[in-house]
């Protein structure tokens, strides 16, 4: 409520006179926080609020008159009272209700919070109380106001799917912002996800998912606007499932996060998502994976880039890719000013490929991520690698295979970060030198500000979702 009227004042700071009683603003603070009954807290906060109605709203409005405060207006914020409405199987639901207020007020006391907190988890836990449903609605709308507690929150979410069941909790917008499911579950979810206004990042990641599935996917994308993010990844899904999936994208200029991996994708499915780029500004992030993908889906991307001023990283795996499309990635990124972070994975790519990608980071003034996973560059390309590095102004994350490299290139790599004064954190992926000797590089570096780590799996996990989950 301070946010949403920057200009009035909190009720902790109205004078003292404003109160019936006269107390003053810390006997005001400290009746909040003990044993008071919820109406009578009501009631004081209206004195406050009913003597500045007539001075423009300084103050924050009153509060809501909802059926929920009258119904709660008689009943006790202490958590032990609330233990024991609890018990009583009419009074389950003004319990819940209670324990849900109280901890959204932002000035009742944290060990209040907390005692409610554990009441409600105990609910959760106890999966043959009896809460009726109109109860568990309620709890699933105030559950997002909770997420700092992370892990009560999924157990509510868990808590819910079995209540009311996940269909329903999309179709009356009762989920957090990311939903996520199983390809057998998509033909129950289409109509509630058609009618959904929240959920605003789509994650359907499943071996079994294929071409058909995506086009049911896609008729949703046509129908919501409210998703930004989607996410789709099956071992089945090929050209069919991309072109379905680009038609929809063009018709909703909302999205603007697409990962989409298949195995059974080949360059004609990336080359849709190139015609996608050259219409489609809005997208920011675009991660496509897929064992079939070679130089022309690459080549293809390339050439969008050239027209495209929207796209921010770009994420691409593909075992077909070699020097050719990365030389054609390269001179494409010669003269695009928008791209700032770049993932090549799953590739072909030798040292010939690995020298033209190494001007570009070179000379890039926009580009602030560059990773390189399972090439087949050698000391050579590292040697390329090493240079550029030392040249980089903006480069603030670094991933680079490095199995295989002889101990002169993982010399000139130090030395190279040395030398470089933006770099932030390097993954050096399956170096092979002796742990200790790792150990020592990283706390050198660590001296500087640097993070260098010598496994590059956390990073896939957070650049790589959807090559990464075929891979799993």
């Amino acid at each position: 409520k301070v946010e949403k009227y920057p200009q009035q004042k909190t009720r902790m700071e109205c004078n003292s006179d404003d109160f019936e009683g006269g107390w003053s603003t810390e006997e005001w603070k400290d009746k909040s926080d003990s044993v008071l009954g919820l109406d009578e807290f009501v009631k004081k906060s209206q004195v406050c609020d009913n003597e500045d109605e007539d001075q423009n709203s300084k103050f924050i409005p009153q509060p809501e008159k909802t059926t929920e405060v009258e119904e709660l207006s008689s009943d006790d914020k202490n958590p032990s009272h609330i233990a024991r409405l609890l018990k009583s199987q009419d009074k389950q639901r003004v319990a819940l209700l209670t324990a849900m207020r109280c901890t959204m007020k932002s000035d009742y006391s944290n060990s209040i919070k907390e005692g409610c907190i554990e009441i409600l988890e105990g609910i959760v836990e106890d999966r043959d109380r009896g809460i009726p449903e109109e109860a568990a609605n309620l709890l699933a709308r105030q559950k997002r106001e909770l997420q700092n507690y992370h892990q009560y929150s999924q157990r509510v979410e868990n808590f819910l799917q079995d209540k009311i069941g996940l269909n329903e909790m999309i179709r009356n917008n009762l989920t957090g912002p990311q939903v996520s499911f199983k390809g057998e579950q998509i033909q129950t979810l289409i109509e509630p996800l058609k009618e959904n206004t929240t959920i605003e990042k789509l994650v359907v990641k499943d071996s079994i998912l294929g071409d058909r599935e995506v086009a049911q996917i896609s008729e949703i994308l046509r129908l919501n606007s409210s998703i930004r993010t989607i996410a789709l990844a099956g071992d089945n899904i090929g050209d069919e499932g991309a072109s379905a999936m680009v038609q929809a994208l063009k018709s909703n200029r909302h999205i603007q996060i697409v990962d989409f991996g298949g195995d059974k994708m080949t360059d004609q499915g990336v080359e849709e998502f190139s015609s996608l780029l050259r219409e489609h500004v809005n997208i920011q992030s675009l991660s496509l994976g897929g064992e079939c993908i070679g130089d022309d889906g690459l080549i293809s991307i390339a050439e969008a880039l050239k027209l495209n001023s929207g796209l921010h990283t770009l994420t691409i795996g593909g075992d077909r890719i070699t020097d050719k499309g990365a030389k054609a990635l390269a001179e494409a990124m010669q003269d695009n000013l928008s791209l700032r972070r770049l993932t090549l994975g799953g590739h072909q790519i030798r040292d010939v490929g690995v020298k033209e990608l190494a001007k570009v980071i070179e000379s890039s003034k926009t580009l602030e991520t560059f990773a390189m996973l399972g090439g087949k560059s050698g000391d050579e390309g590292v040697l390329y690698m090493a240079d550029a590095i030392k040249s980089s102004r903006t480069l603030q994350t670094l991933v680079l295979d490095c199995e295989g490299i002889g101990e002169d290139s993982i010399k000139s790599l130090v030395e190279a970060l040395e030398v470089n004064n933006s770099l932030k954190r390097v993954y050096l992926n399956d170096i092979e030198i002796e742990d200790s000797e790792k150990s020592a590089i990283q706390l050198h570096f660590a001296q500087k500000g640097l993070r260098l780590e010598f496994d590059a799996s956390e990073f896939l996990t957070s650049i790589l979702p959807a090559f990464t989950e075929l891979q799993n």
